[in-house]
């Protein structure tokens, strides 16, 4: 068994890389042809789960409590990290006086965390994920501005990990010989028509989606899409974070599962409520002339659409500066 990728953000993630020799004389599945020879010699698979998914109770064997125990237990009671720097210090302790140190001699695959938007948006926009926060007027929340929130929680997720970065950088990185990056969820927004209309809504979707992170990454500042239309609720790099922000991956892991449609909704009024999905100002579909755009998986929110993964990765290769990829999470739930 090899421990090549070590994943954290919210809750701890391990990922794994299991050998094929290791179960193929008990296992039999049958995978439509595809099999391992498929793949160029040196191709890595593996697997991933988070912490609060597979360690048990809070009380037991000496694992504390995590925003989801309480979030499930209590929610929208839960203590947020929506204001201040002190979390990118506290993450910063975490992991760069244990984990950089603990497992570093082993572990060359570093990943600050796992789709910090998921966390932001169904987070504090919403508030369908821990700690449940958002405004009245987008779910069932007891406090929370949707309007502010997941700017300000996405800003210092930034900041911690490009502190983070540096830090391996710094340290770690020339005696331990890894690596280092972030990784994000991208679902490919595809336009519905070609209109110009729906070609804009579609540019808006993915800087607020993928943008939104690897944008100051590349280029030191969030997409200018989402300067103009989230104005002063956007938060700002200095010039010092800029230089910290800007280059902060070795690679960059793309959670890639499925592809919509997106089209503008030629909206007259501005809406009364502020939040960062409405910020796009976008509508989702998910069939054209009444075709779907791809078979339906078994997850109501997904589709089987092959060529969305090839137009999101060419879209991060072209439009980002060619950074290695790493196709962190895909398939069919």
């Amino acid at each position: 068994m090899r421990l090549p990728i070590l994943v954290f953000g919210s809750v701890l993630s391990l990922c794994v890389a299991y050998e094929a020799s290791e179960f193929a004389d008990t296992i039999r599945l049958d995978t439509g042809g595809l099999s391992r020879d498929k793949f160029p010699t040196g191709f890595t698979f593996g697997t991933a789960s988070s912490a609060y998914q597979v360690e048990g109770m809070a009380d037991k064997d000496g694992r504390g409590p995590s925003v989801w125990d309480e979030f499930v237990k209590i929610p929208g009671t839960i203590a947020d990290n929506s204001t201040g720097e002190v979390s990118v210090d506290q993450y910063n302790r975490y992991k760069v006086y244990f984990c950089f140190e603990q497992f570093g001699d082993r572990v060359k695959n570093w990943f600050t965390f796992n789709e910090p938007r998921v966390s932001a948006a169904l987070g504090y926009d919403n508030g369908l994920f821990a700690p449940g926060r958002c405004s009245k007027a987008f779910g069932n929340c007891t406090t929370g501005n949707s309007a502010t929130e997941p700017y300000i929680v996405t800003h210092n997720v930034i900041l911690s990990h490009a502190a983070a970065v540096q830090r391996y950088r710094e340290k770690y990185q020339q005696t331990q010989k890894g690596r280092i990056g972030i990784i994000l969820d991208f679902v490919w927004l595809e336009p519905l028509t070609r209109s110009k209309a729906d070609n804009y809504a579609a540019q808006r979707a993915r800087d607020f989606q993928v943008g939104w992170y690897i944008h100051p990454i590349t280029y030191g500042e969030y997409p200018r899409t989402m300067q103009e239309i989230v104005g002063d609720r956007l938060p700002k790099f200095t010039k010092e974070q800029v230089k910290m922000v800007k280059g902060s991956i070795d690679y960059v892991g793309i959670n890639q599962y499925t592809t919509y449609y997106m089209y503008d909704p030629h909206y007259t009024t501005k809406p009364k409520d502020l939040g960062y999905q409405q910020d796009w100002n976008c509508g989702f579909a998910y069939e054209k002339n009444g075709v779907p755009i791809g078979p339906r998986a078994h997850s109501a929110a997904l589709y089987e659409v092959p060529w969305g993964m090839y137009k999101a990765l060419m879209y991060i290769k072209e439009r980002y500066g060619n950074p290695t990829i790493i196709v962190s999470e895909n398939g069919i739930k």
